[in-house]
């Protein structure tokens, strides 16, 4: 098999990975082409969110809120807070989302789980818009929201009554394989075709040609050549960590469903929950 084209393909970085969705959006859809356009894009969108945003004149970290709401007698557990690019609190009887937040904390005390977010958080939004017109042939609507509030949300250790981890490391290499007419028979057909034309009154060319013809486009039928495409290389990197509970406000059902930063290892996740676990006796 013949090849004209290989290699690896550059990997570009991805700026949706605080949101998973458009992450994975930029990561399987789209051509180089797009990609190169929608980089450009969100990145003259993030400028303009940030100029044209307004902070907050009180500002809380995570620390000043967490000490301020913890109740007498409760013991903060010396582990360092799992770090959630986003959490979704999901309802345990039709599975709708009830909250999604992005950028949170889960800090753990001997009594409770509590969620934080009170830091600015920047989130990319990307999607395909499925109804288009003529000329267009693909559309994307791109994003940027920038946040700038409090959430807190203690949920009690004995209220959980169940714990999955997911993790999922993936690589994926793909290729575009091609079968076309042959070039060498084609090329033998158009010779042909040309001395067909200017055979005409001369009976050899004109015979010669019709050979040249006739034997290129079986040729290039019957002998195709196969051409590959550059290597398309992707590479993800994916942990979720989903809770079973009852809620705190409502009482009802719930999953928290966590997807952990990426720069969070997997040692510092084994020990998290390890402890959450000896705490809530699960």
């Amino acid at each position: 098999m013949k090849k004209e084209e290989s290699g690896a393909r550059e990997l570009v970085s991805n700026p949706f990975e605080q949101n998973p969705a458009a992450a994975g959006v930029f990561a399987s859809e789209l051509d180089q082409k797009m990609k190169a356009a929608i980089l450009e894009e969100e990145s003259e969108l993030r400028q303009v969110v940030y100029e044209n945003h307004m902070k907050q004149k009180e500002q809380l970290t995570n620390e000043e809120l967490l000490s301020s709401l913890l109740y007498k007698g409760e013991q903060r557990v010396e582990i360092p807070p799992l770090r959630c690019s986003r959490a979704r609190i999901i309802s345990g009887e039709n599975g709708k989302v009830i909250d999604e937040r992005f950028g949170v904390e889960a800090r753990l005390t001997d009594k409770r789980l509590i969620l934080t977010d009170v830091d600015v958080t920047s989130v990319p939004f990307l999607k395909r818009e499925l109804k288009t017109s003529f000329p267009t042939r693909k559309s994307y609507r791109v994003a940027r929201e920038l946040r700038d509030d409090v959430w807190y949300y203690p949920f009690p250790l004995k209220n959980i009554t169940g714990l999955m981890l997911g993790l999922s490391n993936k690589t994926r290499v793909s290729s575009q394989l091609s079968m076309r007419y042959n070039d060498i028979g084609l090329g033998i057909a158009a010779l042909g075709l040309v001395l067909v034309i200017l055979g005409f009154g001369n009976s050899v060319l004109l015979l010669l040609g019709l050979l040249a013809l006739i034997g290129g486009l079986i040729y290039a039928f019957v002998e195709p050549k196969f051409v590959r495409s550059e290597f398309e290389l992707e590479q993800g990197l994916f942990r979720e960590v989903r809770l079973g509970g009852l809620d705190p406000i409502t009482q009802e059902k719930v999953i928290l469903e966590f997807t952990i930063d990426q720069d969070y290892s997997i040692h510092a996740i084994k020990d998290y929950l390890a402890k959450l676990q000896q705490l809530s006796q699960l």
